[in-house]
Protein backbone atom coordinates (compact mmCIF):
# COMPACT_ATOMS: atom_id res chain seq x y z
CA UNK A 1 0.00 0.00 0.00
CA UNK A 2 1.70 3.56 -0.75
CA UNK A 3 -0.14 6.23 0.86
CA UNK A 4 0.54 9.85 0.03
CA UNK A 5 0.84 12.23 3.42
CA UNK A 6 -1.19 15.79 3.04
CA UNK A 7 -4.50 16.23 2.48
CA UNK A 8 -4.59 11.94 2.75
CA UNK A 9 -3.47 10.79 6.26
CA UNK A 10 -4.31 14.83 7.65
CA UNK A 11 -7.21 17.00 6.79
CA UNK A 12 -7.25 19.83 4.26
CA UNK A 13 -6.21 22.01 7.49
CA UNK A 14 -3.13 19.50 7.93
CA UNK A 15 -3.90 18.03 10.93
CA UNK A 16 -3.26 14.38 11.08
CA UNK A 17 -6.39 12.27 11.07
CA UNK A 18 -6.98 9.94 14.09
CA UNK A 19 -8.84 7.46 11.83
CA UNK A 20 -5.78 7.40 9.08
CA UNK A 21 -3.13 6.15 11.31
CA UNK A 22 -5.55 3.45 13.08
CA UNK A 23 -6.63 2.34 9.43
CA UNK A 24 -2.58 2.24 8.28
CA UNK A 25 -1.73 0.13 11.50
CA UNK A 26 -4.59 -1.94 10.69
CA UNK A 27 -3.13 -2.63 7.11
CA UNK A 28 0.46 -3.24 8.65
CA UNK A 29 -1.36 -5.73 11.05
CA UNK A 30 -2.90 -7.42 8.01
CA UNK A 31 0.33 -8.03 6.37
CA UNK A 32 0.13 -5.02 3.75
CA UNK A 33 3.58 -3.09 4.34
CA UNK A 34 2.54 0.32 4.31
CA UNK A 35 4.80 3.19 2.20
CA UNK A 36 4.45 6.90 2.84
CA UNK A 37 5.14 8.85 -0.58
CA UNK A 38 4.44 12.63 0.10
CA UNK A 39 5.79 15.99 -1.17
CA UNK A 40 6.45 17.44 2.22
CA UNK A 41 10.76 16.92 3.61
CA UNK A 42 12.11 13.26 4.69
CA UNK A 43 12.52 14.33 8.53
CA UNK A 44 8.54 15.14 9.01
CA UNK A 45 7.88 12.13 6.98
CA UNK A 46 10.32 9.58 8.59
CA UNK A 47 8.85 10.68 12.10
CA UNK A 48 5.31 10.19 10.79
CA UNK A 49 6.41 6.92 9.40
CA UNK A 50 8.02 6.00 12.88
CA UNK A 51 5.17 7.29 15.14
CA UNK A 52 2.65 5.90 13.51
CA UNK A 53 4.46 2.52 12.77
CA UNK A 54 4.77 1.68 8.57
CA UNK A 55 7.22 -0.62 7.93
CA UNK A 56 7.97 0.29 4.06
CA UNK A 57 10.48 2.47 2.87
CA UNK A 58 9.60 6.53 2.75
CA UNK A 59 9.81 8.49 -0.46
CA UNK A 60 9.76 12.22 -0.04
CA UNK A 61 10.08 15.39 -1.95
CA UNK A 62 8.01 13.59 -4.77
CA UNK A 63 10.53 11.22 -5.25
CA UNK A 64 13.19 13.13 -4.94
CA UNK A 65 14.71 10.80 -1.72
CA UNK A 66 14.09 7.41 -1.20
CA UNK A 67 14.48 6.53 2.94
CA UNK A 68 15.03 3.16 3.65
CA UNK A 69 16.77 1.12 6.48
CA UNK A 70 18.74 4.33 7.65
CA UNK A 71 19.78 4.97 3.80
CA UNK A 72 18.83 7.80 1.59
CA UNK A 73 19.11 7.64 -1.99
CA UNK A 74 18.85 10.99 -3.82
CA UNK A 75 17.04 10.16 -7.06
CA UNK A 76 17.22 14.23 -8.32
CA UNK A 77 19.08 16.83 -9.04
CA UNK A 78 18.85 20.30 -7.44
CA UNK A 79 21.15 22.67 -9.68
CA UNK A 80 19.10 23.91 -12.23
CA UNK A 81 15.42 23.78 -9.59
CA UNK A 82 17.93 26.16 -7.48
CA UNK A 83 18.93 28.17 -10.25
CA UNK A 84 14.97 28.64 -11.46
CA UNK A 85 13.79 28.77 -8.18
CA UNK A 86 16.23 31.91 -7.23
CA UNK A 87 14.22 33.72 -10.75
CA UNK A 88 11.35 33.40 -9.11
CA UNK A 89 11.82 34.55 -5.54
CA UNK A 90 13.66 38.03 -7.43
CA UNK A 91 10.58 37.92 -10.24
CA UNK A 92 7.87 37.41 -7.72
CA UNK A 93 8.84 38.44 -4.16
CA UNK A 94 8.23 34.65 -2.98
CA UNK A 95 9.56 33.27 0.16
CA UNK A 96 10.36 29.50 0.38
CA UNK A 97 8.36 27.32 2.90
CA UNK A 98 10.16 27.23 6.85
CA UNK A 99 10.35 23.71 5.52
CA UNK A 100 12.98 24.58 2.75
CA UNK A 101 16.03 24.33 5.32
CA UNK A 102 15.88 20.56 5.09
CA UNK A 103 14.56 20.21 1.85
CA UNK A 104 17.39 18.46 -0.78
CA UNK A 105 16.17 17.98 -4.48
CA UNK A 106 13.43 20.83 -4.50
CA UNK A 107 11.85 24.04 -3.75
CA UNK A 108 8.56 24.75 -2.56
CA UNK A 109 6.66 28.15 -2.08
CA UNK A 110 3.33 28.64 -0.14
CA UNK A 111 0.35 28.30 -2.31
CA UNK A 112 -2.40 31.02 -2.61
CA UNK A 113 -5.16 31.03 -4.94
CA UNK A 114 -2.27 32.67 -8.31
CA UNK A 115 0.92 31.16 -7.10
CA UNK A 116 0.81 28.00 -9.45
CA UNK A 117 -0.02 30.25 -12.35
CA UNK A 118 2.56 32.77 -11.31
CA UNK A 119 5.31 31.12 -10.78
CA UNK A 120 4.86 28.70 -14.30
CA UNK A 121 4.93 32.31 -15.53
CA UNK A 122 8.10 34.01 -14.08
CA UNK A 123 10.20 30.08 -14.99
CA UNK A 124 9.48 30.48 -17.93
CA UNK A 125 11.43 33.00 -18.37
CA UNK A 126 14.40 31.56 -16.90
CA UNK A 127 17.16 29.38 -19.37
CA UNK A 128 16.66 26.51 -17.33
CA UNK A 129 12.87 26.17 -17.29
CA UNK A 130 12.87 23.12 -19.33
CA UNK A 131 14.56 21.18 -17.02
CA UNK A 132 12.21 21.88 -14.15
CA UNK A 133 8.90 20.51 -13.47
CA UNK A 134 6.60 22.88 -11.42
CA UNK A 135 3.42 20.61 -9.62
CA UNK A 136 0.93 21.90 -7.50
CA UNK A 137 -0.14 20.16 -3.92
CA UNK A 138 -3.30 22.52 -2.67
CA UNK A 139 -0.50 22.91 0.13
CA UNK A 140 2.60 24.70 -1.71
CA UNK A 141 4.14 24.86 -5.49
CA UNK A 142 7.08 22.73 -6.09
CA UNK A 143 9.80 23.44 -8.52
CA UNK A 144 11.81 20.30 -8.68
CA UNK A 145 13.82 17.99 -11.01
CA UNK A 146 12.19 17.76 -14.31
CA UNK A 147 13.02 13.60 -14.35
CA UNK A 148 11.55 13.49 -10.50
CA UNK A 149 8.17 12.12 -10.00
CA UNK A 150 6.42 10.26 -7.09
CA UNK A 151 6.07 7.09 -9.23
CA UNK A 152 9.29 6.71 -9.93
CA UNK A 153 9.96 7.27 -6.34
CA UNK A 154 8.03 4.95 -5.41
CA UNK A 155 8.79 2.13 -7.69
CA UNK A 156 12.34 2.08 -6.59
CA UNK A 157 10.87 2.07 -3.24
CA UNK A 158 8.67 -0.67 -4.02
CA UNK A 159 11.99 -2.55 -5.27
CA UNK A 160 13.50 -2.55 -2.13
CA UNK A 161 10.68 -4.85 -0.69
CA UNK A 162 10.48 -6.56 -4.18
CA UNK A 163 7.24 -5.84 -4.76
CA UNK A 164 6.43 -5.13 -8.62
CA UNK A 165 4.22 -1.74 -8.60
CA UNK A 166 1.41 -3.66 -10.49
CA UNK A 167 1.01 -5.21 -7.13
CA UNK A 168 0.32 -2.14 -5.16
CA UNK A 169 -2.51 -0.07 -4.09
CA UNK A 170 -1.76 4.08 -4.35
CA UNK A 171 -3.92 6.35 -2.40
CA UNK A 172 -4.12 10.07 -2.65
CA UNK A 173 -5.66 13.70 -2.89
CA UNK A 174 -3.94 16.00 -5.11
CA UNK A 175 -3.05 16.54 -8.92
CA UNK A 176 0.85 15.42 -7.64
CA UNK A 177 0.16 11.80 -7.12
CA UNK A 178 -1.72 11.71 -10.46
CA UNK A 179 1.12 9.71 -12.24
CA UNK A 180 1.58 7.32 -8.51
CA UNK A 181 -2.04 6.27 -8.91
CA UNK A 182 -1.96 5.64 -12.76
CA UNK A 183 1.21 3.89 -12.54
CA UNK A 184 0.12 1.34 -9.09
CA UNK A 185 -1.59 -1.64 -9.85
CA UNK A 186 -5.01 0.13 -8.42
CA UNK A 187 -5.50 3.92 -7.70
CA UNK A 188 -7.66 5.44 -5.22
CA UNK A 189 -9.10 9.20 -4.91
CA UNK A 190 -10.62 9.77 -1.69
CA UNK A 191 -13.70 11.86 -1.70
CA UNK A 192 -12.45 15.61 -1.36
CA UNK A 193 -9.87 15.17 -4.01
CA UNK A 194 -9.02 17.21 -7.22
CA UNK A 195 -10.92 16.88 -9.98
CA UNK A 196 -7.81 15.41 -12.16
CA UNK A 197 -7.06 12.95 -9.32
CA UNK A 198 -10.74 11.25 -9.46
CA UNK A 199 -10.41 11.31 -12.82
CA UNK A 200 -7.46 9.31 -13.22
CA UNK A 201 -8.17 6.67 -10.17
CA UNK A 202 -10.02 2.87 -10.48
CA UNK A 203 -11.25 3.66 -7.12
CA UNK A 204 -13.09 7.25 -6.01
CA UNK A 205 -13.94 6.96 -2.10
CA UNK A 206 -16.96 9.22 -0.72
CA UNK A 207 -15.19 10.37 2.22
CA UNK A 208 -12.00 12.21 2.80
CA UNK A 209 -9.21 10.87 5.11
CA UNK A 210 -9.48 8.04 7.27
CA UNK A 211 -12.91 7.24 6.46
CA UNK A 212 -12.06 7.43 2.91
CA UNK A 213 -9.01 5.04 3.17
CA UNK A 214 -10.92 2.19 5.02
CA UNK A 215 -12.99 2.60 2.18
CA UNK A 216 -10.67 2.08 -0.16
CA UNK A 217 -9.14 -0.88 2.12
CA UNK A 218 -12.47 -2.92 2.40
CA UNK A 219 -13.18 -2.66 -1.57
CA UNK A 220 -9.78 -3.87 -2.71
CA UNK A 221 -10.04 -6.75 -0.43
CA UNK A 222 -6.69 -5.46 2.25
CA UNK A 223 -9.36 -5.01 5.01
CA UNK A 224 -12.99 -7.04 5.79
CA UNK A 225 -16.00 -4.80 5.87
CA UNK A 226 -17.88 -5.29 9.56
CA UNK A 227 -20.61 -8.04 9.28
CA UNK A 228 -23.87 -6.61 7.94
CA UNK A 229 -22.75 -4.33 5.62
CA UNK A 230 -23.60 -5.19 1.96
CA UNK A 231 -21.13 -7.59 0.13
CA UNK A 232 -21.15 -5.39 -2.86
CA UNK A 233 -19.11 -2.73 -0.61
CA UNK A 234 -16.38 -5.09 -0.27
CA UNK A 235 -15.72 -6.15 -3.76
CA UNK A 236 -12.72 -5.13 -5.97
CA UNK A 237 -14.22 -2.12 -8.01
CA UNK A 238 -12.03 -2.94 -10.99
CA UNK A 239 -12.73 -6.43 -10.70
CA UNK A 240 -16.31 -7.45 -9.96
CA UNK A 241 -19.45 -5.83 -10.40
CA UNK A 242 -21.36 -4.50 -7.51
CA UNK A 243 -23.97 -7.74 -6.78
CA UNK A 244 -27.70 -6.91 -5.56
CA UNK A 245 -28.41 -8.59 -1.66
CA UNK A 246 -30.91 -11.09 -2.49
CA UNK A 247 -34.64 -10.39 -0.92
CA UNK A 248 -34.85 -12.50 2.05
CA UNK A 249 -37.45 -15.43 1.26
CA UNK A 250 -38.48 -16.16 4.87
CA UNK A 251 -42.11 -15.71 5.46
CA UNK A 252 -43.44 -12.69 7.41
CA UNK A 253 -45.04 -13.00 10.91
CA UNK A 254 -48.62 -11.77 11.04
CA UNK A 255 -48.74 -8.98 13.29
CA UNK A 256 -50.15 -9.73 17.04
CA UNK A 257 -53.47 -9.07 18.06
CA UNK A 258 -53.26 -7.58 21.12
CA UNK A 259 -56.14 -9.02 23.68
CA UNK A 260 -59.02 -7.00 24.23
CA UNK A 261 -58.78 -5.11 27.70
CA UNK A 262 -60.84 -6.89 30.23
CA UNK A 263 -64.14 -5.31 31.71
CA UNK A 264 -63.51 -3.40 35.05
CA UNK A 265 -64.77 -5.30 37.95
CA UNK A 266 -67.53 -4.62 39.94
CA UNK A 267 -66.70 -2.86 43.28
CA UNK A 268 -67.24 -4.77 46.39
CA UNK A 269 -68.90 -3.32 49.27
CA UNK A 270 -66.96 -2.81 51.98
CA UNK A 271 -67.13 -4.92 55.13
CA UNK A 272 -68.62 -3.90 58.32
CA UNK A 273 -66.52 -4.27 60.86
CA UNK A 274 -67.93 -5.90 63.84
CA UNK A 275 -67.97 -4.37 67.26
CA UNK A 276 -67.78 -5.84 70.28
CA UNK A 277 -70.68 -5.41 72.41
Amino acid sequence: MVCDVDGTITHKDRRIDGRAVDELRAAEAAGVPVVLATGNVLPIAYALGYLVGTTGPIVAENGGLIYWRGEVERAASSEQVEAVARHVEAALGLKRLFTDRWRVTEVAFPEAPTTFEDVRAAAARHPGRASVRIERTGFAVHVMDGRATKFRGVARALARLGIDPADALAIGDSDNDVDMIEGCGAGVALGDASAGLKAAADFVAKAPAGAGIREALEAFGVLSAPEGRPRAARERPTRASRRRRPRSTRARRAPRRRPAPRAPRAARPARRRRTRP
